[in-house]
């Protein structure tokens, strides 16, 4: 999910979250993911308990937020890239339900 797609209360900000900061709620140093993360670091992050991660570029910009379920439906249905190929691999076979 890209940061365009998440939504933002900015003008109806119910009054108990005006004064809310990222620091009040957020890690100083958070658990992240990059855009091509692995699934041995996704199972990694997935034991934190965290329900969301921020997805960093290889640059460490922030692009996008994923939450815990969406990373376990991913790896459930094995939605990702091979390896060998570097390759998207959505065959239907791979992801019969």
């Amino acid at each position: 999910m890209r940061n365009k797609q998440i939504p933002l209360l900015k003008d109806n900000v119910p009054e108990v979250n005006k004064n809310v900061r990222a620091i009040n709620i957020m890690r100083r140093n958070p658990a992240t993911l990059s855009t091509l993360a692995s699934v041995e670091d996704i199972a990694c992050m997935l034991r934190k308990g965290y329900a969301q991660f921020p997805v960093l570029n290889r640059s460490g910009q922030l692009v996008g937020s994923i939450s815990s379920n969406f990373l376990i439906v991913l790896v459930e249905k094995e939605h990702w890239y091979s390896k060998s190929s570097q390759e998207y691999d959505a065959s239907p076979e791979k992801n019969k339900e």
